[in-house]
């Protein structure tokens, strides 16, 4: 499961890194996440402090945007929902 975007250098790009972040924040609230890509995850945050950082970057704007309320007109959001 992991994605792996070295640059010349061998370490992760910024762009690939929060990417792969955000895939797996993304995975990590689906219904169907397995148990194997939350130990793929920790395994993943745990082989860098820069992987954590992303993870954690991200994961403090996706709460930030879980709070905010919907910026649609009423009854907008059931239509998208039902498009």
């Amino acid at each position: 499961m992991t994605s792996d975007h070295r640059t010349a250098s061998g370490a992760l790009g910024q762009e690939a890194l929060d990417e792969e972040a955000a895939r797996r924040l993304v995975r990590l609230q689906s219904d169907a996440v397995t148990d194997a890509e939350r130990r793929d995850t920790d395994a993943w945050l745990a082989a860098s402090p820069d992987h954590r950082a992303a993870f954690d970057a991200l994961r403090e704007v996706w709460s930030a945007l879980d709070g905010m309320p919907d910026p649609r007109p009423a009854g907008a959001a059931g239509l998208a929902a039902s498009a």
